[in-house]
């Protein structure tokens, strides 16, 4: 009985994680506790999820886990200038909720506590048999009784997996979950990755590169966030990152993309000095940030426009001031000609790595 429940649980995360997440799903995503259990298996050999003892099994489909930091809760509720400016449903996305609770409860009725404490119970007496100790009368009819009541939740998720739909947006994050818990070296990379890609977004966001604009069917304006390859090659064309750097994000970036979702494994050596490249990055993408919120710039418009060019811009004189002293930047004034000041002011910011709300334009 414990044998067909064991196999049960395990055909439930290979049908959801291949099916629902990818076929990459086992380097992918899980809660906490799934990577030691990996990591310390003697089943070398074994599929991923067979490498897992019994007891960290429940853990993949109910240990909350939350796909957003804690520091994102606390820089919104910083910047909040109100309870009103908040939005509640968005506040609940940090809740921490198992994979049961985000996608088998609403075919499923049968809440994630029950069957993890059961679960846990039937742990209890796997281990009387796994050690040759004497299992009662009793202990038989609680082991028939827990798989029973397991078995039927499981089954029921198993015949209605179709049912379920992960979103796209979401994929990443059940992939992430799992694949940082899996294995520490893979969790360590990618906690070193998103705190260097947090750095990419907040100096994307200087020239205004990390969202574009969507006209929907109904004629409506959408923002959209700029996929990661594009915003380097947006990033490429202005002066704010060494070229070089630019290439360690390229490679980094393509790095966490084949650890995430290829079949090819790393050695810990190439997964360690991938981590110490994007510390080191993201030290220089800091400085950046940091020099560039200093750095301020003086715009004097072109007084010399023709009459004939009626509502053309032209820049006349940039002054860049920054903690190295003040710079003419003679190499902007270029006879562009630009239709609206916010159009001037963006390609002043994406040449001087001066964030927008510190360009000042002289009357």
């Amino acid at each position: 009985m414990i044998h067909c429940i064991e196999n049960t649980m395990r055909k439930l995360i290979t049908n959801f994680m291949l099916r629902k997440v990818g076929t990459s799903w086992l380097k992918e995503s899980s809660p906490e506790t799934f990577k030691v259990a990996v990591e310390k298996s003697k089943r070398k050999d074994a599929p991923q999820v067979y490498k897992v003892d019994f007891i960290h099994l429940a853990d993949f489909l109910f240990k909350p886990y939350s796909v957003h930091n804690t520091k994102s809760l606390f820089d919104k509720l910083d910047s909040a200038e109100s309870i009103e400016s908040l939005n509640l449903e968005q506040l609940k996305e940090y809740i921490p909720k198992s994979n049961w609770q985000r996608y088998f409860s609403e075919i499923v009725d049968c809440e994630d506590s029950f069957l993890d404490s059961r679960w846990r119970k039937l742990y209890d007496l796997r281990c009387l048999i796994a050690h040759n100790a004497i299992v009662t009368k009793r202990d038989h009819e609680n082991i028939k009784q827990l798989v029973e009541e397991i078995n039927n939740s499981l089954d029921k998720a198993i015949k209605d997996i179709d049912k379920i739909s992960v979103p796209a947006d979401d994929k990443e994050i059940v992939a992430e979950s799992v694949m940082s818990n899996i294995n520490s070296l893979y969790g360590e990379f990618i906690r070193t990755w998103k705190r260097l890609d947090t750095f990419v977004l907040k100096i994307s966001k200087l020239t205004n590169t990390h969202v574009r604009e969507r006209t929907m069917p109904d004629g409506r304006i959408r923002m959209y966030p700029v996929p990661r390859h594009i915003l380097f090659r947006e990033l490429k064309k202005t002066s704010l990152l060494q070229p070089d750097l630019i290439e360690q994000l390229i490679y980094l970036q393509n790095f966490r993309n084949r650890l995430m979702h290829a079949e090819e494994m790393f050695s810990d050596s190439e997964i360690e000095s991938n981590i110490h490249l994007a510390h080191e990055c993201t030290a220089q993408l800091n400085r950046v940030f940091e020099l560039s919120m200093t750095r301020r710039a003086i715009i004097e418009l072109d007084d010399n426009v023709p009459e004939s060019m009626t509502g053309v811009i032209r820049l006349g004189r940039v002054i860049v001031e920054d903690i190295e002293g003040v710079h003419e930047r003679d190499d902007l004034i270029d006879n562009s000609e630009f239709h609206d000041m916010n159009e001037l002011v963006q390609y002043v910011t994406s040449n001087t790595g001066v964030f927008s709300e510190n360009v000042q334009i002289a009357h």
